[in-house]
């Protein structure tokens, strides 16, 4: 297997071209025993051009006769990968990645008739003024269609503007750290690496200009710290207080948040359930690293089959962190907005509400529920939860409100929702919950998030 960075970046985009699916699934095996330079260069290559896919596909529209759709994949990643070298990186002459982009597409097996179509069309690029070329908004942001429609009639003008311009560019790194974080700043700044305390989280840190693998940071190897965004670490602080007893990670992905959850309470016992085998996996192996295998215990089941299988006390605290768009970390996946469909957001609505549904059989009295995903659209969020709290009038709301964040600048976090209620008994006498949680979340940010 080569270990080419450019080679494995345009191999990597024709197999996502062919069956899209999660770009870290693709690339992750092709990196492996890589040289930290060339993987460096075949993950800016491959987020890089889905990230801008938008952009490039509206450019050589007009350079192209037929339909893209229509093209060869090979000649379709072809063109955006040479354009995007072209066009977006400073380093790269264009003659190279024309020239470079030829061989590896040599290497693909791409017929000269077709070869020679990806040269002359890139050649001919190269002699137009490219910012004379017409471009619709949604081309210009690099979204679909439907998702800039949907945002700017929701965020109209500057912030759906600086969303945009956001998401287009490579989010900081943040970690979540599981020691004292004033001590692991003074580390970092010792090591000549600059830090900064998140704002979101009392464990988060974020590095602005680190460019480099997390596994080279101090303290990796010895658990000191995960990457998680600080909205993510802010989410696990919702939990609390809590009545005693355990803590449920319902839908525990690689463990982030339940890793926040038992570094935000030592003495509470965190069950934590991943029904996906890869992703299990994961969460075993930063449950070893971190230290933590004897305080949270996986279960390599889904909700509907831990609701089937515990034998325990009621739990104190739920947290459903769902499945869902994935609108609001597009900066972190790329590849996100051309994998979903506006038809998606009524099909994760309904997953979400059965796994509501499912974790409320499980939590005592007066027990804590918190709701929760990395989608900005309200079908998954407020709308989701109103038609929770209609089929359990036994919850009520917190009564700060839900949290909402948008990644509105270079530091700001991800897009989150997260919401928190209490079971009530029946007979506690408490008010009817409110039936609409729909408000303006921008007013629910700390005010440097929307300036």
């Amino acid at each position: 297997m080569t270990t080419d960075g450019r080679a494995i970046a345009l191999t990597t985009l024709i197999a996502f071209e062919r069956t899209p699916r999660p770009v870290d699934d693709l690339l992750a095996p092709r990196l492996a025993g890589t040289p930290p330079r060339e993987a460096a260069l075949a993950t800016t290559l491959v987020q890089g051009v889905l990230r801008w896919q938008g952009l490039l596909d509206g450019l050589l529209a007009h350079f192209v006769s037929r339909p893209l759709r229509r093209l060869d994949r090979r000649v379709r990643v072809g063109l955006r990968f040479a354009l995007f070298q072209m066009r977006l990186l400073d380093r790269i002459p264009p003659y190279a990645a024309i020239n470079e982009t030829i061989e590896l597409l040599k290497q693909q097996g791409l017929a000269k008739p077709l070869i020679g179509f990806v040269n002359g069309v890139l050649r001919t690029m190269t002699r137009a003024n490219l910012d004379q070329v017409p471009l619709a908004d949604h081309q210009r942001a690099s979204l679909p269609r439907w998702l800039y429609d949907r945002w700017q009639k929701r965020w109209p003008g500057d912030t759906c503007a600086r969303l945009c311009a956001t998401v287009n560019k490579q989010a900081p790194l943040c970690l979540t750290v599981l020691t004292d974080r004033n001590a692991y700043l003074a580390r970092l700044a010792a090591g000549g690496v600059a830090a900064q305390p998140a704002p979101l989280s009392p464990l988060s840190v974020v590095l602005p200009g680190f460019r480099g693998a997390p596994d080279t940071l101090p303290g990796y190897l010895q658990g000191e710290f995960i990457v998680q965004d600080q909205g993510a670490a802010a989410i696990a602080q919702l939990l609390f207080p809590a009545p005693p007893g355990p803590i449920l990670d319902a839908c525990a992905g690689v463990g982030g948040k339940a890793i926040a959850l038992a570094a935000l309470a030592p003495e509470r016992r965190i069950l934590a359930c991943e029904p996906n085998a890869r992703r299990f996996q994961l969460l075993r192996q930063n449950l070893e690293r971190t230290g933590l295998r004897t305080r949270i215990t996986p279960h390599p089941a889904s909700l509907a089959d831990f609701c089937g299988q515990y034998q325990g006390p009621p739990l104190a605290a739920i947290l459903v962190d769902a499945p869902c768009s994935g609108t609001g970390i597009i900066r972190r996946h790329p590849e996100i907005r051309w994998l979903r469909r506006p038809k998606d957001l009524s099909r994760y609505q309904h997953l979400q509400g059965q796994l509501l549904g499912q974790a409320a059989t499980l939590l005592a009295p007066h027990g804590v529920l918190v709701y929760a995903t990395c989608s900005t659209e309200p079908e998954e969020n407020e709308m989701a939860i109103d038609l929770f709290l209609g089929q359990h009038p036994q919850f009520i709301p917190d009564q700060c409100g839900p949290l909402c964040t948008l990644p509105l600048d270079d530091l700001a976090p991800d897009g989150f929702f997260a919401i928190r209620l209490r079971r009530c008994p029946s007979d506690c006498g408490a008010p009817a919950p409110a039936r609409s949680s729909r408000q303006n979340c921008l007013q629910r940010l700390p005010a440097s998030m929307i300036k």
